[in-house]
């Protein structure tokens, strides 16, 4: 189906997506195409928006780091430790050597905790977990018709 965008072009619409060419100038009787895949829906792979936490509900701690790092990491105060304190939610993190980078990790991964346990199956957390077990489950199918394969070809030779 064919109809005009608002971008001055005529819109072959293709399973939800709109592939634009723009329209013929009469004037001058050239014609220009320009194709392009614009999503016209919400994609199903979407995940959906990240989630906050108010700073209000936050106690925050730095605590000197330890493990893998050496001398620098075990000194310094860089290892985050965030409480959610009307859920009681503990997170921690000391993924990098900066404090600034590990708070943003940490209030994330509160939030994204904090959303699974109101709605597992509608979080990001959740959506994420669904795709891994879908993964697997695909690769397990695979490995196993593999296996099938070659040994009917072990049977027919």
């Amino acid at each position: 189906m064919i109809k005009l965008c608002l971008r001055g072009f005529s819109c072959l619409m293709k399973e939800g997506f709109c592939q634009c060419r723009r329209l013929q100038n009469a004037s001058s009787g050239q014609s220009r195409r320009v194709w392009s895949a614009v999503p016209r829906f919400k994609s199903h792979h979407q995940m959906p928006a990240r989630p906050t936490v108010k700073e209000e509900e936050i106690e925050e701690v730095f605590i000197k780091g330890g493990g893998k790092g050496g001398q620098k990491i075990n000194k310094t105060n860089s290892k985050v430790q965030l409480k959610h304190v009307p859920s009681g939610l503990v997170v921690s993190c000391q993924a990098t050597r900066s404090r600034e980078q590990n708070r943003k990790i940490a209030r994330s991964r509160m939030a994204e905790q904090l959303e699974y346990k109101e709605t597992p199956s509608d979080s990001r957390l959740g959506k994420l977990a669904e795709r891994r077990i879908k993964r697997a489950k695909n690769q397990r199918k695979k490995a196993m018709r593999r296996k099938r394969e070659r040994q009917s070809l072990k049977e027919v030779c």
